[in-house]
């Protein structure tokens, strides 16, 4: 782990609370924070590792050498998107609603993703069409 002191910004300054939510929420979105904990955390609760907060931090430095390296931080594999997909199609039909599939890709924080999966019109959306969506949007995400 590197011993680097981070670059550390002052403040935001003047009145209290005068502009500092927006501020604070604009530098989170800038750096993709909320994404990028939302996919730690989802994984974190799928995996359930015995230790987790060397779950946490390996995942940053994952993310961390990810970006070191120009790629986007994927934190899901193959197997953590199909375990998400088996939780949203409860009753086992093979397909999730699209209402299902937005809600999936918002747990997962995909910021940008297809609206009209294949199987949208029938509202049947099939565990590989999930998944192909899900790396997409995830690869498409902000590092």
């Amino acid at each position: 782990m590197s011993t680097a002191t981070p670059k550390v910004t002052a403040p935001i300054s003047g009145v209290p609370g005068a502009g500092q939510k927006e501020a604070a929420e604009a530098y989170l979105r800038k750096h993709n924070i909320p994404a990028t904990l939302q996919q730690i955390l989802t994984s974190l609760l799928q995996q359930r590792p015995d230790d987790p907060k060397k779950f946490i931090i390996k995942k940053l430095e994952d993310a961390k050498n990810a970006k070191t390296r120009g790629q986007s931080m994927l934190v899901f594999s193959r197997e953590n998107l199909i375990a998400l997909y088996k939780i949203f199609d409860v009753t086992a039909k093979g397909h999730i609603t699209l209402e299902q599939y937005k809600a999936a890709m918002q747990d997962i924080g995909a910021v940008s993703y297809n609206l009209t999966p294949n199987g949208h019109e029938k509202d049947r959306i099939g565990q590989d069409d999930f998944v192909d969506n899900a790396f997409s949007a995830l690869l498409k995400s902000p590092s």
